[in-house]
């Protein structure tokens, strides 16, 4: 892993600079319409044509769909500093991340919202007894269903949907919150059900007030014109009956405008 230039990876070059500085039009509304089109169709229906047996070969084939090569490398950050690295430890790293900040835990079970196929529940079997989970795209819960994974059908915006959600959970999401421009339909529903929620972890982008650097600025933006999630940790800060136990912000960015805040926190 070598370090990169802010100046190489921001050029010109790079579609997102030229839509974030206004060179090149760009706006998307997020919402179910959205999701359904660029998840449960382009994604996952896709996807759902292979028939692996291995979940190693769904994720490779996923990221292969996307235009990525795992023999190429790619720009990632950490906080403010910018990297050059193998895709293969990139996300090495980003998900040790995640292993790691639940192992601190001990949960007797995670329910993962939002949770794809269930990539994440294949590396943390081995630190969990149990692991089930929500996600809105149909064709995700049938690959992960036939897979052998327990995934129900689930919708951030239904209160309801949040009763899946069983007693002594570690609520666990990983760039699925970002998908919902704002985080209240995610906290009342799990308000709603806190009694069964010992903790939630969220490995989320999200808008930042805070951020005041040229990256910062940027990396807001890249939020902004995606309608990505704009209020996750504004909303947790101001709430009196959450707890917040950790909190990374930009911890690490796979897409480096687009980087996870690591947030970890409970109802009192």
């Amino acid at each position: 892993m070598k370090k990169a230039s802010w100046n190489e990876y921001l050029s010109l070059c790079n579609s997102w600079t030229r839509r974030i500085i206004g060179l090149e039009a760009f706006s998307r509304k997020r919402d179910l319409e959205q999701i359904e089109q660029e998840y449960n169709q382009d994604k996952y229906a896709s996807l759902l044509k292979f028939k692996f047996t291995d979940i190693e070969l769904y994720k490779k084939k996923e990221l292969e769909l996307a235009g990525l090569n795992e023999k190429n490398n790619i720009f990632i950050s950490l906080g403010e500093e910018l990297f050059e690295t193998s895709h293969e430890l990139a996300f090495s790293i980003y998900y040790s991340s995640i292993s790691n900040v639940i192992k601190r835990y001990n949960p007797a079970r995670i329910c993962e919202l939002g949770c794809g196929y269930g990539y994440n529940f294949s590396y943390l079997k081995n630190i969990c007894p149990e692991i089930y989970g929500g996600e809105y795209s149909k064709n995700a819960v049938m690959l992960g269903n036939s897979i052998g994974f327990d995934i129900k059908i689930f919708n951030y915006y239904n209160l309801d949907d949040y009763l899946l959600i069983k007693n002594g959970s570690l609520i666990l999401t990983s760039h699925s919150v970002e998908q919902i421009p704002s985080a209240k339909y995610f906290i009342e529903g799990l308000s709603a059900n806190k009694d069964n929620i010992d903790l939630v972890v969220n490995f989320e982008p999200s808008y930042l007030i805070d951020r005041t650097s040229f990256v910062g600025i940027m990396r807001n933006r890249y939020i902004e014109i995606n309608d990505y999630n704009k209020d996750l940790i504004t909303l947790l800060r101001g709430r009196d009956d959450i707890e917040i136990i950790e909190y990374h912000s930009d911890y690490i960015g796979i897409n480096p405008l687009n980087s996870t805040n690591i947030v970890v926190w409970r109802f009192k």
